[in-house]
């Protein structure tokens, strides 16, 4: 589907809904949004997708989906992380360390440690990040 802006001609990525990211009270159906970021062009194109479920004032949640052997390359953030895996099995790369995540493993990790995040098999995790304000 197109769409025109300013005359201008732009491809749509994906046909989300825009949402709030913020409330009092938002829930969610993982198993439906990870099959809808199996619909969306990033995952056909680049076997990965996400989407920012949460956005709070120092809190993210994000849903992750990754075909076998793709990544969420090796980055590092000044929050905590958290890293769920939702299904499938996933490989996280650490500076000393390497840690096999299957379904429903949780790793949880400090601030500043780098990390690399790889689909073993069909994935869906959710990435928590949390940091304080001060």
């Amino acid at each position: 589907m197109q769409h025109e802006r300013n005359a201008a001609h732009i491809d749509v990525v994906s046909q989300r809904t825009p949402r709030s990211l913020t409330g009092t009270a938002l829930a969610f159906d993982l198993p439906e949004e990870a099959r809808a970021l199996r619909t969306e062009r990033p995952w056909h194109e680049n076997g990965h997708n996400a989407r920012t479920l949460l956005k709070h004032e120092g809190f993210r949640l994000v849903l992750v989906a990754l075909k076998p052997g793709k990544r969420v390359q090796e980055h590092m953030t000044y929050e905590h992380v958290a890293v769920h895996a939702l299904n499938g099995r996933l490989r996280i790369t650490l500076p000393n360390d390497v840690v096999e995540l299957a379904a429903n493993g949780l790793l949880g990790l400090d601030r500043s440690v780098p990390h690399d995040i790889e689909a073993l098999e069909e994935s869906d995790l959710l990435i928590w990040l949390s940091w304080s304000e001060d």
